[in-house]
């Protein structure tokens, strides 16, 4: 096993899947700056399902799937970090405007310009 999968790994805490995300009364930056929220907003048609997904991706894909963990893998370990991503950075920028009910207000009556914009929380 080659010499980065031994050094110094890269720490996650905790991963979680939700359909709503959850509120915090924490105003502070501290878990908010610690979130990687990965949206999923695809809605498969029912008649495009496929109930035996995970079959198939066992019997025909599996070595490219691996591939791509993989592959993941050793960037993330690379580059210490995630790698960006406009859609990530966008669903935290909405995840925090969310949890400022100030920010809402302004945003309703006007008052912040750049949707990108987003009041400190703390």
């Amino acid at each position: 096993m080659s010499s980065w999968f031994n050094s110094s790994p890269v720490t996650v805490s905790g991963s979680f899947n939700c359909n709503e995300l959850p509120t915090s009364k924490d105003k502070t930056s501290a878990v908010i700056r610690r979130m990687l929220i990965i949206p999923f907003d695809v809605t498969i048609g029912e008649a495009n399902r496929n109930p035996r997904l995970t079959e198939t991706i066992i019997q025909e894909e599996l070595t490219g799937v691996f591939n791509l963990i993989m592959d993941g893998l050793i960037r993330l370990h690379r580059n210490k970090a995630f790698s960006k991503s406009e859609l990530i950075d966008g669903a935290l920028v909405d995840y925090k405007k969310s949890m400022n009910t100030v920010h809402g207000f302004c945003e309703m009556k006007g008052l912040i310009p750049d949707r990108n914009s987003c009041l400190r929380l703390a």
